[in-house]
């Protein structure tokens, strides 16, 4: 999978934990406590095994960065 892609998914992934959270704090229901939790837990397994450096492939970090931490490739 390429990074773009990871990224969209990445941020998608965020998105839904926002709302969820929305959702927990207007209707003080504890089961989209629990569906955020689980989105986070997939959203961290997803980044850590596919948003990974082309080059070197070792896990690249935040969203936000500009080049590889460890090999300094720049990240498109």
């Amino acid at each position: 999978m390429n990074l773009k892609t990871t990224k969209i998914i990445c941020f998608i992934f965020l998105g839904v934990f926002l709302v969820v959270m929305l959702a927990m704090g207007i209707t003080m229901n504890t089961m989209f406590g629990y569906a955020a939790i689980a989105v986070m837990a997939i959203y961290g397994i997803f980044n850590y095994g596919f948003w990974r450096c082309p080059s070197c492939k070792k896990n690249i970090g935040p969203l936000w960065v500009k080049h590889c931490p460890n090999c300094g490739k720049k990240i498109s």
